[in-house]
């Protein structure tokens, strides 16, 4: 083909490889070389951004559940305190 990639653990290209050719490496250009090394970096920072967006995702969630753990309680609390009250009172007019 008009453009060779190495396959892996190879010095040909999976095409060549396939067609059971020699490898002509010199379409292997140091500007796709550069290209891929460029996408890689891109990558390698939206990853290290969405692990950053994904850290502050679960802090804000374990804060939240923590908020809303303390309302349960709360309200059990205010529950019990109520039937205790209803049962005192039950009790009195006996």
């Amino acid at each position: 083909g008009a453009f060779c990639c190495f396959a892996e653990n190879s010095s040909r290209c999976g095409e060549c490889i396939s067609l059971d050719q020699s490898c002509d490496t010199g379409y292997f250009l140091a500007s796709a070389a550069g290209r891929l090394i460029r996408e890689k970096r891109k990558v390698l920072s939206e990853e290290a951004e969405a692990e950053s967006a994904n850290a502050a995702a679960l802090q804000a969630l374990l804060a939240s559940q923590a908020r809303l753990d303390r309302a349960r309680k709360q309200r059990r609390l205010l529950e019990e305190r109520a039937a205790e009250i209803i049962h005192r009172g039950f009790n009195s007019l006996e």
